[in-house]
C-alpha cells in the first residue's frame, strides 16, 4: 500500500509540473525540553529524576509551491536523544513525517501521500511528556497516514492505508478495504468521523470494527478563546494510542481500547470517550494556556485475561491537567514553561494506578 501511494506521488508531481518550475523554501525547528519529573507507579514510593528531552520534534521542512497553488511538501523529524540524571540515554533516528502533494483542481484539492489524519482537527496546547499534545488524555489521534484526501470548502473525505492490529500475535490479520475518514467544518466547529473494519483468523475466525466520532468548538469567549473537544469510539486500539507513560526510558503505563473475544469467538467491542478543554488568554507579552483532558474506556486488561476468561473487563480513566505560559523572546525563538500532572487507573487495583508530575520549559526556535 505505501509503494502504492508513493507511486501516487510521484505521478502527483508530474501532474503539477516540473520541479524545477516551483518556488522551493526550506524551513525547520529546533526543540528541546529540560524536565523535573516525579512518577509514582502503583503502590511504590515516588521517584523524582531530570532529564534533556529532545524528543524527536526538532524538524526539518522542504516545501515546493506552483503558480497555481498546487504543492509538494516533505517533513522530517530530526536524529534525537534524550538524557536522564540517572545516566540513562535514550536515542532515536531519523524519521518520515510527512511526504505528500496536493493539487488544485476546478474540482476541489486532491492531496497524495503521508500526512495528517483528517480526525486530527485539534490538538491540546500541551507540550511535556515528548510534546504530547494530551494524546490519548482525551485528546484522540487519528495519526501520520497514508492516504488519499478529496477536499471541497469544508468538507474532506480520506481513503486511509488499512490499520490493522491482530490480537493474538500468530493470527492472520485481512483488511479488504481502506479505512475511510471524513471531516466538516462549519464556523468555529468542525467534526469528523473513521471506520474501519478487519477480519482476523487464528484459533477463532472473527470481524473487528472500529469506528470514532468527534466534534470541536473554538470559540471566543471575553479576552480569552476556549477550545472544548469531545469523541466517542469502539475498538480505537487500531489508532496510533498505544502511547506510554515512560521514566528513564522505562514504560510505567499502556493503553489500548481492545476489544474481548471470547471462546467461541464472539468479539465484545471496547468503547471508549473522552474529550479536553482548554482555555488561551493573553498574559502580558505572553500566552498564558489552561487544560483538562480525560480519556474513559471501557475495555479488558490485556495483560490479566487470556482467550476465554470473560471476567476480566475493566474501566480505564487517563487525565492530564497541564498549565503553560508561551513567550516570544525574538520573533524566532520562545520559552513554554509547563506544569502539567498526567494520570492514570485501570479498575480498582492499586498496583494499576500510576501519576506523572512533570514541571520543564520547552525551547523552540523555528527558522524559514
Amino acid at each position: 500500500m505505501r509503494k502504492y501511494v508513493l507511486g501516487v506521488v510521484l505521478g502527483a508531481i508530474l501532474a503539477v509540473g516540473p520541479a524545477l518550475a516551483m518556488k522551493w523554501s526550506f524551513s525547520g525547528s529546533f526543540r528541546v525540553d529540560p524536565t523535573f519529573s516525579s512518577v509514582k507507579v502503583g503502590t511504590t514510593d515516588a521517584v523524582t529524576s531530570f532529564a534533556i528531552v529532545d524528543p524527536g520534534n526538532s524538524r526539518f521542512r522542504l516545501k515546493g509551491v506552483m503558480s497555481d497553488g498546487s504543492y509538494l511538501y516533505f517533513e522530517v523529524k530530526a536524529l534525537y536523544g534524550t538524557w536522564h540524571s540517572t545516566g540513562a540515554i535514550n536515542t532515536g533516528s531519523w524519521g518520515l513525517r510527512h511526504a505528500y502533494a496536493l493539487i488544485n483542481t476546478p474540482y476541489g484539492k486532491v492531496k497524495f501521500g503521508h500526512t495528517w489524519s483528517v480526525l486530527d482537527f485539534v490538538f491540546a496546547n500541551q507540550r511535556l511528556n515528548g510534546d504530547l499534545s494530551g494524546i490519548g488524555f482525551g485528546n484522540l489521534y487519528g495519526g501520520r497516514v497514508w492516504e488519499v484526501v478529496f477536499c471541497k470548502g469544508p468538507a474532506k473525505v480520506a481513503l486511509v492505508e488499512p490499520v490493522a492490529a491482530a490480537l493474538v500475535d500468530t493470527d492472520v490479520v485481512k483488511v479488504e478495504m481502506p479505512k475511510i475518514e471524513a471531516s466538516f467544518g462549519f464556523g468555529p466547529a468542525n467534526v469528523s468521523f473513521s471506520y474501519n473494519s478487519f477480519k482476523e483468523e487464528g484459533a477463532d475466525t472473527f470481524t473487528v470494527t472500529s469506528f470514532a466520532l468527534a466534534a470541536f468548538a473554538g470559540l471566543p469567549v471575553g479576552p480569552a478563546k476556549v477550545i472544548v473537544n469531545g469523541w466517542y469510539g469502539q475498538n480505537l486500539y487500531v489508532y496510533p494510542l498505544e502511547f506510554k507513560m515512560k521514566f528513564n526510558g522505562v514504560c510505567v503505563d499502556k493503553y489500548r481500547h481492545t476489544p474481548y473475544v471470547d471462546s467461541t469467538g464472539t468479539v465484545n467491542n471496547a468503547s471508549g470517550m473522552g474529550g479536553f478543554a482548554q482555555v488561551m488568554a493573553k498574559a502580558g507579552k505572553g500566552l498564558l494556556t489552561v487544560g483538562f483532558g480525560m480519556d474513559i474506556a471501557k475495555e479488558p486488561v490485556k495483560d490479566y485475561w487470556t482467550r476465554g476468561d470473560s471476567t476480566k473487563v475493566d474501566n480505564s480513566v487517563r487525565t492530564v491537567l497541564f498549565a503553560n505560559y508561551k513567550l516570544n523572546l525574538t520573533k524566532s525563538f520562545y520559552i513554554q514553561p509547563e506544569f502539567s500532572m498526567f494520570s492514570t487507573k485501570f479498575g480498582s487495583k492499586a498496583a494499576d494506578k500510576s501519576t506523572m508530575t512533570l514541571f520543564g520549559l520547552h525551547l523552540q526556535y523555528d527558522w524559514k
